[in-house]
């Protein structure tokens, strides 16, 4: 039964949900594929898609990192009643992440009507207490993040089948897999994107991702409209140092004495964080720095690494790696001055050991540490490559590109001290709808649009956010730089091309597609309290987004 606005029954949206829940589509696992196929199936059920089945696509992603799994995505074209070329794209992801934080209730985190029942007060903050007191929530992993904004998105296409007036656009749905960890499913979609676009002879107006606002603005009891996504790289740095017994110290350079020195200069440091409109965004985040050594050794550490969460606005790959060069060199000099000081405070205390003459640090990219490399192999050196990334090798992903850049490195014959910089995956661009030119005005006019009729007619406040800092498939619709932007990060990413890859000339022949972020109201994405607010969430939230795709469309038929 459809109500009057011709949307889906809140409880025929909640039924979908809930059995989209019921899929425990964790990232990697097979059941991501099984999520795919139930979306599939579902849409498939459509009068629209049983009339037009050649606008339902089950889409094999490529999984540059693993040959031994096939990824899939769903995409869903629906053409206007009447021609046009004014698309709307709605994306929505479909994967999870894990539910070890539920602990003993772990087994009915995909299962809401046992959930509610299996918790007590020791696994809820005093908050998630009262909210699963109240009954106003649905608890289970993924219901926020972001099961329920994709629920919503296919019944609107279900509305859509069912009145072909309801839209004046062609709308284009897609469902993503493995959002969570790498951005497999709409990094492959960039291909399919163009392909689609000149096949069909489109033009991709805006697309409107529904993640909840909850996921970047905690707290928020606002409905948020975002008008950017933030961008994301992983500032690599690889240290070598110089062996020696630690009996002889200062015959050595230890690698650990290095990172520690760079980890203290860059993280937190205020000039590397980037900002526009107005606003600043975290500085570097240090995820990992370690020592690169088996087992116990009385040996001066030679190898650490540490890798950085840099998040972006403006700054290119380019910047970024250029920062990474002055930090790493300031850190080199820290080192040296350091290590003579230390002698000499020690020699004058009796200190009868060696030192090493004239300590030279080197810094030096990715990039040219392949060409010295290659240029010192003898053989086929891509053959080698290929035959040495270790892709179904059960690692993590950041940890199989410094295998390949150690082996690298081995075949360059450079000895240490040095630090080679470079990026780890994921790289996601930012976005942006707020940079003038005449197809983002548009947008922005809807969204000023938007916010006040969410206002005015469902009695919600909104506000207009510049940036979703959760960090989503957004990012992938363009990219604000140059091709050489592009150029710099892929040859300074090992396996770029075999362990992540973007596709550089699709994603630029996207021509930086508008995007908002517009989303139903959950909190805790990630816990063991995740939960979905669903008065608003499936009664309102879908009349809302209905609403907002209309004031787009009309904004998108304005000719100048």
């Amino acid at each position: 039964m459809r109500g009057t606005d011709v949307t889906m029954e809140s409880k025929e949206i909640e039924k979908l949900l809930i059995d989209l829940i019921n899929i425990p589509s964790i990232t990697g696992s097979d059941d991501e594929n099984n999520c795919a196929r139930f979306i599939y199936d579902w849409l498939n059920k459509l009068d629209y898609f049983k009339n037009n089945p050649k606008g339902l696509f089950f889409y094999k992603t490529p999984v540059e990192c693993e040959t031994n799994r096939t990824l899939y995505s769903v995409a869903a074209f629906m053409r206007a009643k009447d021609i046009t070329a004014n698309t709307i794209i709605l994306i929505g992801h479909f994967d999870v992440v894990d539910v070890e934080c539920y602990a003993e209730i772990k087994s009915y985190a995909f299962d809401p009507l046992k959930l509610k029942n299996k918790y007590s007060k020791k696994h809820l903050s005093a908050e998630a207490y009262e909210d699963l007191k109240s009954g106003k929530y649905l608890f289970g992993r993924g219901s926020m993040d972001m099961k329920c904004g994709l629920a919503v998105e296919m019944s609107l296409l279900s509305d859509f089948s069912y009145d072909r007036t309801l839209f004046n656009s062609n709308i284009l749905f897609l469902a993503l897999a493995d959002e969570e960890a790498n951005a497999s499913g709409m990094r492959g979609m960039i291909p399919f994107l163009n392909e689609l676009k000149e096949k069909e002879k489109l033009k991709y107006c805006v697309a409107v991702n529904t993640e909840p606002s909850d996921a970047a603005m905690p707290g928020i009891d606002k409905q948020v409209i975002f008008t950017g996504t933030i961008g994301k790289l992983l500032p690599a740095f690889y240290f070598v140092g110089k062996e020696a017994h630690v009996g002889n110290y200062y015959k050595g350079v230890s690698a650990s004495l290095m990172m520690a020195e760079l980890v203290s200069l860059v993280e937190a440091e205020p000039s590397l964080s980037d900002e526009a409109f107005g606003e600043c965004y975290p500085s570097w985040i240090n995820l990992e720095s370690r020592l690169i050594k088996k087992g116990y050794s009385v040996t001066v550490p030679n190898k650490a690494v540490a890798y950085f969460n840099c998040f972006t606005v403006t700054k290119t790959p380019n910047d970024v790696l250029k920062e990474m060069q002055k930090f790493a060199q300031n850190a080199c000099k820290n080192c040296e001055i350091k290590l003579l000081n230390s002698y000499k405070s020690l020699k004058n205390r009796g200190y009868e050991g060696e030192q090493v003459e004239n300590q030279s640090f080197t810094v030096i990219t990715y990039a040219e540490v392949y060409k010295i490399a290659k240029s010192k192999y003898y053989g086929d050196f891509d053959k080698y490559i290929d035959e040495n990334i270790n892709i179904n090798e059960d690692k993590d992903l950041r940890e199989k590109c410094l295998d390949l850049l150690e082996k690298i490195l081995d075949i360059s014959e450079l000895s240490g001290p040095l630090v080679v910089v470079g990026f780890l995956p994921p790289y996601l661009p930012h976005r942006t709808t707020m940079a003038k030119n005449t197809k983002n005005t548009k947008i922005m006019s809807a969204v000023e649009e938007i916010m006040c009729t969410t206002e005015d007619k469902f009695n919600e406040k909104a506000i207009v956010a510049n940036y979703f800092t959760g960090l989503c498939d957004l990012s992938y619709t363009g990219f604000e730089g140059n091709i050489s932007d592009l150029i710099v990060l892929s040859e300074n990413f090992p396996g770029w091309g075999k362990l992540f890859s973007i596709d550089v000339e699709g994603i630029l022949a996207l021509d930086n597609i508008p995007i908002i972020n517009i989303g139903p109201k959950g909190k805790d994405a990630h816990k063991n309290t995740e939960r979905v607010e669903i008065e608003y969430s499936i009664k309102i939230f879908p009349k809302i987004l209905l609403k907002s795709i209309n004031i787009i469309e009309k904004y998108c038929e304005i000719k100048k």
